[in-house]
């Protein structure tokens, strides 16, 4: 996640005008699951603020004895987005998000956001637990194609892919997953990265995908959580910053 005007104090050096984020989500699983009957009544509450609603459907195929087959869609849980689409919620069983695409207003807003669906969803789950609760930044990158003929992945981000060291093999793209536990705090990161087809005519793009999350948690308590939220907002800024080069950090400044 690129820091922003109120950005954490392990980045505090760099801020950014047009961070290249294209999602950006706060989530929580929870435990014991929502019943249907509960995920239906979250919905309800969330409507008012996200009034597009999209169902998420699981498909069942039964396969009778007399070799006849029927399929059923059992509803899983829901999408649902502001007016705008600005600003979206998820809601499952096993737990929910909010979060917001681009253009990215700030860190700010999407705790903002959190808060407030929090504060929705609060008064049905708050007899369970949060196991787990994650704070995941889709970056595309977009960087033109001249700076690509000159410099190699490596010299770009931090996180690449090497090829054989053999003239008989190109670099071709990049498409990988890395995880690993950022020590000083105990959060997970899995970060996602390669390349995407580009948008843009003369640019090449790259996803940089970072998921922080604390897990095995067994946390009612709401500004216990929201505290955890803070720190992982700490870790994002640490890992967004120290995967790009001083190259890309340019481009996007």
């Amino acid at each position: 996640m690129p820091p922003d005007e109120h950005h954490a104090e392990e980045a505090s050096a760099v801020v950014y005008r047009t961070p290249p984020v294209i999602e950006a989500v706060i989530g929580t699983q929870i435990s014991p699951r929502l019943s249907q009957r509960d995920v239906e009544r979250v919905r309800d509450r969330l409507k008012k603020r996200y009034p597009s609603i999209q169902v998420n459907n699981s498909m069942r195929i039964d396969v009778a004895a007399s070799g006849v087959a029927s399929v059923s869609l059992d509803a899983t849980g829901y999408v649902l987005r502001s007016a705008d689409a600005a600003r979206f919620a998820i809601i499952q069983k096993d737990g929910w998000s909010a979060g917001l695409s681009a253009p990215y207003p700030g860190w700010n807003d999407l705790k903002k956001e959190f808060i407030e669906a929090f504060g929705i969803i609060h008064r049905i789950i708050e007899s369970r637990p949060i196991t787990r609760i994650g704070c995941r930044y889709t970056n595309r990158i977009d960087i033109p194609s001249e700076i690509f003929t000159k410099h190699t992945m490596n010299e770009l981000f931090s996180i690449s892919a090497n090829t054989p060291n053999n003239q008989d093999y190109a670099y071709t793209g990049t498409a990988m997953n890395t995880q690993f536990k950022h020590l000083p705090t105990g959060a997970s990161v899995i970060i996602n990265f390669g390349n995407l087809l580009p948008l843009l005519i003369g640019f090449d793009s790259v996803n940089l995908d970072i998921d922080v999350s604390f897990n095995n948690m067994n946390e009612i308590n709401k500004n216990n959580v929201l505290e955890r939220v803070e720190v992982l907002r700490g870790v994002q800024n640490s890992v967004f910053e120290q995967s790009i080069s001083g190259i890309v950090r340019g481009l996007i400044r």
